[in-house]
């Protein structure tokens, strides 16, 4: 026998174990994943919502006690949504989860129990291979990392299923799973994370 001095690597790939943030209800009829948005940001977050709120109570408060000009009163209202959509972010951040349902027949996001957009049904039989992307926002001071979970449709599409997931190992648990409950064998797709 000649030997060609090439290794196979035959190490066996563990699945990757399951995220803190994510339970699992695994029945006949489907897969429920349910995933947790809280992380330690949160709790930075809340004060930085308490100091920007409160200091635009305080400028309300004595512009309305004042008869201010109108300015005062319009000047800050920008402001004023800024801080309205972060307080939302941050109780969603402490409340809200991602349940995400798969049967045979249809695959289900949805965020609860505060609104939030990104819900979507799709049927299954859409669906031929899912992957995790790593997603880079830059600005002008800071770089943000999130994970999105997307799938590769039967007609060679792009479709986005959860995107903003904190950290790798959710992302990548999330696909095992669903894959592995609907029997899809895990093929690497282009512009996919390492594992």
């Amino acid at each position: 026998m000649i030997s060609s001095g090439l290794k196979m690597d035959t190490r066996q790939i563990l699945p990757a174990p399951m995220p803190n943030s994510v339970t699992v209800n695994d029945h006949d009829t489907g897969l429920t994943l349910n995933y947790r948005w809280y992380s330690p940001k949160f709790i930075f977050l809340v004060f930085f919502c308490i100091f920007w709120d409160g200091f635009l109570f305080v400028w309300y408060s004595q512009a309305l006690s004042t008869n201010a000009p109108l300015v005062m009163i319009l000047f800050p209202l920008l402001h004023v949504g800024v801080g309205a959509g972060l307080t939302y972010y941050t109780l969603a951040g402490f409340l809200n989860r991602t349940i995400v349902e798969v049967s045979h027949e249809g695959f289900t996001i949805y965020h609860t129990p505060l609104p939030w957009f990104g819900s979507k049904t799709i049927p299954v039989s859409d669906l031929a291979q899912l992957y995790r992307e790593e997603v880079i926002s830059r600005g002008n001071r800071s770089t943000r990392v999130t994970y999105q979970l997307s799938a590769v449709s039967k007609e060679s599409k792009k479709i986005k299923l959860l995107g903003g997931i904190e950290t790798a190992d959710v992302a990548l648990f999330l696909e095992q799973e669903i894959e592995k409950w609907l029997g899809i064998k895990d093929v690497k797709v282009a512009g996919e994370m390492q594992k």
